[in-house]
């Protein structure tokens, strides 16, 4: 697949933009200006800018608390800044900080919490569009560790079974908080664990934006 100079060069903008915005997160929270707690993705922005550009802008996806380039790259970065900082002008009034985020103006369904929990909402989302007749799609996200949630497999075989417009995206960053990936499954790819499932599963680079992107 071939990019031209200004989707890549927008896509390195946009990666640059979620490094930068979690440096100064930083700075806020060492201030203690923010609300919460804020788990970093420093490192993953080629994985996050490169999924979020293949979407079409009314095309929904579900961010997990680790996707802060990604929703930098979809919202208005003033009003994520401000709902981290707990003010009424952030995107959810400020009660919301990254654990709950949601907008339905850059079409960002809400981070859940509760382990998988995501996932299922998302399947339930991506139904409704294919009720809808839409073309639209929804992009799950969720990290490694998610991967082993019981939630997780049901949400994935409903999917599978009833044909729903979904991706799931699962950002492999080697470890579920303290858990090496070597201790949490015996696949070889997670990608695998697509088969059971009737679903295509690929594995990707995900230091490459343009592989994950392609």
């Amino acid at each position: 697949m071939e990019f031209s100079k200004d989707e890549m060069l927008k896509m390195y903008e946009k990666m640059l933009l979620g490094r930068r915005f979690e440096e100064k997160v930083i700075e806020l929270i060492n201030k203690g200006r923010t609300i919460g707690m804020f788990l970093l993705s420093i490192g993953q922005e080629a994985a996050q800018i490169g999924a979020l550009s293949a979407l079409r802008d009314d095309d929904y996806f579900v961010p997990t608390h680790r996707f802060h380039p990604g929703l930098a790259y979809r919202m208005d970065l003033k009003k994520l800044v401000a709902e981290l900082m707990g003010r009424a002008n952030g995107c959810n009034q400020g009660k919301a900080f990254t654990f709950h985020i949601s907008s339905e103006d850059y079409k960002v369904l809400p981070v859940n919490g509760m382990l998988g929990c995501g996932v299922a909402n998302a399947v339930g989302w991506a139904w409704a569009l294919k009720q809808n007749k839409t073309d639209q799609v929804v992009l799950c996200v969720m990290g490694d560790g998610t991967t082993s949630e019981g939630t997780v497999h049901e949400a994935m075989n409903l999917a599978s079974l009833y044909g729903c417009p979904i991706v799931f995206f699962i950002e492999n960053n080697g470890l579920a908080v303290s858990t090496p990936t070597c201790k949490q499954y015996k696949v070889e790819n997670l990608s695998d664990r697509a088969k059971a499932y009737g679903m295509p599963g690929i594995t990707v680079d995900g230091d490459d934006v343009l592989k994950v992107r392609e």
